[in-house]
């Protein structure tokens, strides 16, 4: 063994947060609660933060965080025209999203109990978008590539089936 990273992967029971909130002059867009779902969730979370922007003229945005989540935001809003800046408390190799390994796994980042119909409907169209994305990205380019994947589980999850995020 040549050396051990592990990286905290923080688990909201309730699930993911994707959301707007006004605190003076400032709009604050949460994108969190991914639960070691980051990867999987990335494009298809960061995109409806990026809707929560309003079309302003002054396209200067700040992202907090440089993992996963951070810079697929940022890498949205670039897209979109803005001149983004990101702060982090941690920056490569120190973040999370640094040292995992990435793989399509929609498994779900929250309780299936405490899951209501507006986070199901949330976390499937987040699925759908990041799988529609990922798939786009397969290739040299980007290093993405398909590869068989096995998991040992007591029961079915239908968002385990990727043919259900095709459409």
């Amino acid at each position: 063994m040549i050396r051990t990273r592990v990286g905290l992967r923080p688990y909201r029971a309730g699930g993911l947060v994707v959301r707007g909130e006004k605190i003076g002059e400032t709009l604050i867009i949460h994108n969190y609660g991914h639960g070691g779902g980051g990867i999987t969730m990335a494009w298809g979370s960061s995109t409806p933060a990026a809707r929560e922007v309003p079309d302003i003229a002054d396209k200067r945005a700040v992202v907090l965080g440089c993992g996963v989540m951070g810079l697929t935001t940022a890498r949205l809003l670039q897209q979109h025209g803005w001149q983004v800046t990101i702060l982090a408390e941690e920056l490569p190799p120190y973040t999370t999203s640094y040292v995992t390994g990435g793989q399509w796994a929609p498994t779900s980042v929250a309780r299936t109990a405490l899951e209501t119909p507006v986070f199901s409907q949330q976390f499937d169209e987040a699925l759908r978008i990041s799988f529609q994305t990922i798939e786009k990205q397969v290739g040299a380019l980007y290093g993405v590539t398909w590869k068989e994947n096995y998991f040992l589980m007591d029961e079915v999850n239908e968002r385990t089936r990727p043919s259900s995020f095709i459409s």
